[in-house]
């Protein structure tokens, strides 16, 4: 408590005399507050001893040294026990993050590798196909040897057959242990690769020359640039070759090492049939035993099923983990899919919702309207579109080019348009990291949604962005940044309040669906419906109630959680999901983040510095909450809710519809995950994605590791703040009752995604034109200004691939693409 006190008093002298250290301010208090609950545990434990009247001085010296004895006793064989099996883990883990050792494959053999040439794996599959003729010859020499070792009875004849058999697997063995070819090919890629090697220090040299001469040139530049791009052309044109016959020469090194291994092979089972056809008496069991060692070498040189088939991957390390989590995910996906199914039909029949994600791709697939005329007809043969496709792909392509440099001296426009340097000197210095970003994509798809809803997106963040300024005014903080939220457990005012009302609004939305989610017990709400559309819901219903039991029972007797606190943070997810559906049914947020859930909920109210909400009951959940809801790539939830309405316009049918919603699921995850272990095995996780192999994982056990140490609680009044958004949105839902014209309450639940920064100018523009348009044009001129914004649309998203082709083929950054984080 004595350090923690002095760490907080110099972190506040620091940040009374500058803004240096007001960052490390929360965490200085918060240790401190730890380090005061456990110095007052400790007396309180220390006054009880005190009042114990069988704790006497007599019985302590006399039983207590034994008592710590026994328990340090007890210490140290744990530990002694927790460090051997942390030693097993961590040698198996190592293995999965640095790779597999050079003579093993990660990759099944009947995978061809990326630059592999056809010399490469046609010789794979010959040293396959001889080497298991020729181990099955050695397996038949081996069973004759097994049976003269059981006999004891040694003879000329016994041993021919023997013989004949090893004579006929170094026959099928020779015309595969001959390196020869490779060795003289590896002789001419090493010269060129020396050769590329002078010519790309020659070309660096000269483009470091001319560029420095550029600088004191008084003319001529533009032939000065010229000459360097095409230099700087010849360079990545070398190093792109370098590359290749890098990778060649690796490839062909590597099958000269198990070319090599089969002739030593050879030689083994040549001395082996020496030893046989001596005179005298062999040493059949040692001959025996030598034979068998020979053969266990056939896999080493792709001479095996399971090698070419699964690789070298230790799978057995990942079956019982992968198969405990593929339980869990898969019954959450059975939840949110049911869950989806129950809330669908009140959604888009009774209230109408619009879906605008839906309605891009059933327009590019060609999906007929309600007269019955094709969509995309419409949009691909007119000029409307083609004018937006044009504007958004020549804004990107500009900076396609740039960014390849194919064109030097191009500047790429900035699109995020970032406030700091207007703001950095003026009295709005709370909004020095707040931007205005210009995104095409959702620029379109503000158009699709209705404009009360866009408006509300729109306006809620611009008066976030106001109340942000008025804090900052007040004395609250310096910049955004003095406001700290993160999506596991801390709030500030922001996403507190969006918290708030993000709960009252999803449970006014899950009380209008109520009858649809308990229909399998009682059946009166959908007595009205079709027979099939009855029954789709009445499974889904009884699915989901037992899917939602099975995962709760999962987490808690799987992952080791508090059953109390496994139900609460199953109900709350459930009441946040669907209030983040909504934001994607009715909103067409393209990205998605929700920095409010169950923990923040549990550090706001009660603290975690109490017995009862001790971070150690529930941070397995934690676990949970991250791998399925941290990353908007893998909250499914939304992308179902789009599908079923795709389902519901096109009329298909609904049991193949779901069959291949859950075999695209099973695909993908077996696929997705057998993939990543591969590559991580293959390359090493460590030269991996740094967010999913390091940074999430570590991250996130750092923190749940700080929230164990330190028992968080709340000292920024996020809870009233929660408390102030759930007012809000409970009178905005009444009084929009009787005033239609209020601001939709959509608006107000976006305060819990951050992404939101990079969306909001980019809808404010998109409802700017639909409110024109609806204002002063009739129904065929939105149509037509509609295919404008689908245009840009398109041409944002057809931009994104040629920069993913180009990067990948040029081997150059070219950061254009869909991710808002």
């Amino acid at each position: 408590a004595f350090d923690t006190q002095a760490r907080l008093q110099q972190v506040e002298q620091r940040v009374g005399s500058s803004a240096d250290g007001q960052f490390d301010l929360p965490n200085a208090r918060q240790l401190h507050q730890a380090a005061l609950r456990a110095k007052t545990e400790a007396e309180a434990e220390w006054q009880r001893t005190l009042a114990d009247p069988t704790v006497t001085v007599s019985v302590v010296i006399d039983t207590y040294p034994q008592v710590i004895r026994d328990v340090e006793m007890q210490v140290g064989e744990r530990k002694a026990a927790l460090r051997k099996l942390e030693q097993h883990a961590f040698a198996k883990v190592d293995t999965f993050r640095r790779g597999l050792p050079d003579d093993l494959r990660a990759f099944p053999g009947f995978v061809p590798l990326p630059g592999e040439s056809y010399t490469t794996y046609s010789g794979r599959l010959r040293r396959l196909t001889h080497g298991l003729s020729a181990l099955r010859s050695l397996q038949d020499a081996d069973r004759l040897l097994a049976v003269q070792v059981e006999s004891d009875v040694v003879s000329p004849p016994s041993t021919a057959p023997v013989i004949q058999a090893l004579d006929a697997a170094i026959d099928l063995l020779n015309p595969v242990s001959d390196p020869s070819g490779l060795i003289d090919e590896m002789s001419t890629l090493e010269t060129e690769w020396s050769q590329l090697a002078d010519q790309r220090v020659q070309l660096e040299t000269t483009i470091t020359r001319l560029s420095e001469e550029r600088r004191f040139l008084q003319s001529g530049w533009a032939q000065q640039d010229k000459q360097i791009a095409a230099l700087r052309r010849q360079l990545h044109a070398a190093t792109k070759r370098d590359k290749a016959v890098f990778s060649s020469l690796g490839q062909a090194k590597n099958e000269v090492h198990l070319i090599r291994k089969v002739a030593q092979t050879v030689q083994e089972l040549q001395l082996l049939r020496e030893d046989l056809a001596q005179q005298g008496d062999p040493d059949l069991p040692v001959i025996r035993e030598k034979l068998e060692t020979a053969m266990q070498q056939f896999r080493s040189f792709d001479a095996s099923w399971a090698r070419f088939i699964i690789g070298d991957v230790p799978w057995s390390h990942w079956i019982a983990p992968v198969l405990r989590w593929f339980i869990i995910i898969g019954l959450t996906y059975l939840v949110l899919l049911t869950f989806n199914v129950l809330i669908f039909r009140q959604w888009a029949h009774h209230e109408k919702l619009q879906y605008p994600l839906a309605q891009l791709p059933e327009i590019l697939v060609n999906a007929p309207d309600d007269s019955g005329n094709a969509a995309s007809a419409r949009f691909f043969g007119g000029g409307a579109f083609w004018i937006g496709f044009s504007v958004s792909a020549a804004f990107l392509g500009w900076n396609v080019v740039c960014y390849t440099d194919w064109v030097p001296g191009l500047t790429p426009l900035d699109l995020n348009n970032h406030w700091g340097d207007a703001l950095q000197d003026s009295s709005l210095t709370a909004l020095v990291h707040s931007r205005s970003a210009v995104f095409f994509t959702m620029i379109g798809l503000a158009f699709l949604i209705p404009a009360k809803v866009s408006f509300s997106i729109w306006f809620f963040y611009v008066l976030y962005l106001i109340q942000l300024q008025a804090m900052v005014w007040a004395g609250f903080g310096v910049d955004e940044r003095s406001f700290p939220a993160e999506i596991l457990y801390t709030l500030n005012f922001r996403t507190a309040e969006g918290g708030g009302a993000l709960m009252v609004f999803a449970l006014v939305v899950l009380y209008k669906c109520r009858n649809y989610i308990f229909c399998c017990c009682n059946t009166k709400p959908v007595e009205d419906l079709n027979p099939s559309e009855r029954k789709e819901l009445r499974l889904a219903s009884l699915l989901f109630l037992l899917g939602s039991i099975g995962l709760i029972l999962t987490l808690w007797l799987g992952l080791g959680a508090n059953l109390f606190y496994t139900i609460f943070t199953f109900v709350v997810i459930m009441i946040i999901t669907i209030g983040l559906i909504r934001m994607v049914a009715e909103g067409g947020i393209l990205g998605l983040k929700c920095w409010f859930g169950p923990f923040h909920l549990i550090r706001s109210f009660p603290g975690m510095d109490k017995a009862w909400t001790a971070p150690t009951l529930f941070a397995p959940l934690l676990v949970y909450y991250s791998i399925i809801f941290m990353d908007i790539k893998t909250f499914i939830a939304p992308a179902m809710a789009n599908g079923l309405k795709i389902r519901d316009d096109l009329k298909m049918e609904r049991l193949r519809f779901h069959l291949a919603i859950v075999l695209g699921i099973v695909v993908a995850a077996i696929t997705g995950v057998g993939l990543h272990i591969i590559f991580g095995y293959s390359v090493g996780a460590d030269a991996m994605s740094d967010w999913f192999y390091t940074g999430l994982p570590k991250g996130m056990y750092t923190k749940i590791t700080y929230m164990m140490k330190t028992t968080p609680v709340d000292e920024t009044a996020s809870h009233l703040w929660f408390l102030g958004g759930a007012g809000m949105m409970s009178i905005l839902l009444y009084c929009r009752q009787f005033f239609f014209s209020l601001p939709h309450p959509i608006g107000l639940i976006m305060l819990v995604n951050p992404i939101m920064q990079s969306y909001w100018f980019s809808i404010l523009l998109g409802w700017l034109a639909k409110s024109m348009v609806s204002k002063y044009g009739n129904i065929a001129c939105y149509e037509k200004v509609r295919n404008v914004f689908i245009g840009l649309i398109v041409g944002e998203l057809t931009v994104v691939v040629v920069a993913m082709v180009l990067s990948y083929n040029l081997g150059v950054s070219i950061p254009i693409d869909l991710n808002r984080n």
